[in-house]
């Protein structure tokens, strides 16, 4: 594989380069080898071009537009605290009966904090999207649509 497969300067947002020019650049590889292709090829181009947002769908690469970039962020986001809020309750369903004195206190410990976590993450996603929403209307009623 050669150090930079591709042409930096000459990728653009909103570019695809597909799995027939994926498989020119690297040749033939199983499914489970170009999934790895492509994670080093985007991470490349994040590396090369800070400009870029690449992202893998299926057998492709695709630079997103700011736009699309923008939607996959917040989906990304909204996803972590999602996983951040599903963990602290699956935390919540363990025994602590089936520990010892010294591991309980850890346990509760990781308790606390992975609740925290969430809350804190939780609470912020809130904002965040009330913060939208009032610059949505701000901007309606500036714009005299209401």
């Amino acid at each position: 594989m050669k150090k930079h497969p591709i042409d930096f300067e000459a990728l653009a947002k909103g570019t695809i380069i597909t799995a027939e020019e994926l498989r020119e650049i690297y040749g033939e590889k199983s499914e489970s080898e170009m999934g790895l292709y492509r994670l080093h090829l985007c991470e490349q181009i994040r590396c090369e071009r800070d400009d870029l947002y690449p992202v893998q769908r299926r057998d492709t690469v695709v630079l997103l537009t700011d736009e699309e970039a923008h939607e996959h962020s917040v989906a990304t986001q909204v996803k972590h605290v999602r996983g951040l809020v599903t963990n602290a309750k699956r935390r919540s369903r363990i025994d602590l009966g089936a520990f010892g004195e010294q591991k309980r206190r850890e346990v509760e410990f990781w308790d606390k904090a992975s609740q925290m976590q969430a809350a804190a993450a939780r609470k912020q996603l809130q904002k965040s999207r009330r913060e939208v929403l009032l610059l949505g209307s701000a901007a309606e009623a500036e714009g005299g649509k209401i």
